[in-house]
């Protein structure tokens, strides 16, 4: 039976511990500061992390969330959601990790938290993962929702535009494979969503909502998959992370309602542009006809993932795009 999915927007997990970051990783080994275990509860850990269920409002039960042996990206463990087999019909019944608050005034824009996550199927019966990502003002004592996305049972990936309160399928996992997520914040007050090393959604959101500490909710329904994360970490630069302008292309804004703007350099001229939707079908074509910028008006098009290609002169490129 397929269950429904539903994500509170009430949803406020409460972090009592704040602290100053020592290291830009963790991926739970023994090795480091806090001696992880295979096997202890991740809440034993209380320095750094809290746990919490939507049910009982208290922290989890003994087994729920604990450091594990059984799969990691880095090292040789990582922290363990195992699947609970309950099956609420809403997904209602969650159970999270709450990370440590990350005094980020040290970490030069753009950044970017950046962790693996891995589940050993997918199926219909499987459990959504969670991913959030909220800041904290310590002066007036509020927390505001900063990206928030979540692997959905079926094997596709939603990502949040928090701004516009909505959630888009940006990319796709699979049973036992590794997947890196990054949640980038950029110069200009905006936040962008990598799956690997490619770019899903860019939105803006109000610049007060980054001022504060930052910390991250880990978290898995009550379904019927395993779940793992590992190698948290926070990467500074853009080293290794894929940036909105790359190869003297620039497409922007992405997502957009109606316009997009594509500009070239390196002397280079814009020949032809398609976008192709997810199934392969062109959907809209233009012939630019040797220019160096030039507008696409996507307000005719539903709503949902696009491929933004276009050949040059001396080249050819394709984007992945987002139509509100």
């Amino acid at each position: 039976m397929m269950k429904e999915f539903v994500l509170s927007g009430a949803l406020a997990i409460a972090c009592s511990f704040f602290a100053t970051a020592q290291t830009t990783l963790t991926s739970f080994e023994e090795s480091e500061t806090l001696g992880y275990t295979s096997g202890t509860d991740i809440g034993e850990y209380s320095d750094l992390w809290n746990t919490y269920n939507t049910v009982s409002e208290t922290a989890v039960d003994a087994g729920v969330i604990y450091i594990s042996d059984s799969w990691a990206s880095d090292g040789t463990q990582s922290l363990f959601f195992p699947a609970q087999n309950i099956g609420t019909e809403d997904g209602s019944n969650l159970n999270y990790a709450t990370t440590a608050a990350i005094d980020y005034s040290g970490f030069a824009t753009p950044f970017a938290m950046s962790f693996d996550a891995m589940t050993n199927e997918v199926s219909n019966s499987g459990s959504n993962f969670y991913a959030i990502m909220y800041s904290y003002d310590a002066d007036t004592q509020e927390s505001h929702t900063v990206a928030s996305m979540y692997f959905n049972y079926d094997g596709d990936m939603y990502f949040s535009d928090v701004e516009a309160g909505e959630y888009v399928v940006g990319s796709t996992f699979e049973g036992g494979a590794s997947k890196n997520v990054r949640f980038r914040i950029n110069e200009d007050s905006t936040i962008t969503y990598l799956s690997g090393n490619e770019e899903v959604l860019t939105y803006t959101i109000d610049s007060s909502y980054l001022t504060g500490n930052y910390y991250l909710v880990f978290g898995a329904d009550d379904w019927g998959t395993d779940w793992s994360i590992d190698n948290i970490q926070i990467i500074e630069g853009t080293a290794g992370i894929k940036n909105n302008t790359l190869n003297g292309i620039s497409v922007y804004p992405n997502p957009s309602s109606d316009l997009v703007n594509i500009a070239i350099s390196d002397n280079a001229l814009i020949n032809q542009i398609s976008v192709t939707d997810l199934n392969g079908r062109v959907v809209k074509t233009i012939a630019a006809e040797g220019v160096s910028a030039v507008q696409v008006n996507i307000a005719d098009l539903s709503a949902g993932i696009y491929l933004l290609s276009l050949t040059s002169n001396n080249r050819s490129y394709t984007q992945k795009i987002v139509k509100r």
